[in-house]
């Protein structure tokens, strides 16, 4: 029996599309969703005053940043967060923690 010729389609096989983590996890439906507790790295927003509206829009920025990445930063991250503006058992800071505390307690949606 004589031997025949393979063409080029018997012979490839077929390339497998590349994706990118996200984008095969979006492809299978899984939705990752990861609470931070301490976060690393230095804080994405500054704050700039200790007033309750101050705080509570530091807290939605920071918020917005972390919904970028499918994240949720849980509220002891906001206390971490502040350190990096007022060292820990200053006035300051415990005035920044009592307002996180409050903000926390009334719901995270305070976009005035």
């Amino acid at each position: 029996m004589p031997r025949q010729k393979k063409t080029k389609s018997e012979t490839e096989t077929p390339k497998v599309k590349k994706t990118g983590k996200r984008n095969t996890m979006k492809e299978q439906g899984v939705v990752v969703n990861v609470n931070v507790v301490i976060p690393s790295g230095p804080c994405p927003v500054e704050l700039k005053a200790t007033t309750y509206k101050a705080v509570v829009q530091w807290c939605n920025k920071i918020t917005e940043h972390y919904k970028t990445k499918n994240t949720k930063l849980e509220k002891v991250g906001y206390k971490y967060y502040a350190r990096y503006f007022h060292p820990p058992y200053t006035d300051e800071y415990k005035t920044i923690v009592n307002h996180i505390d409050k903000f926390m307690e009334d719901g995270e949606d305070h976009n005035e």
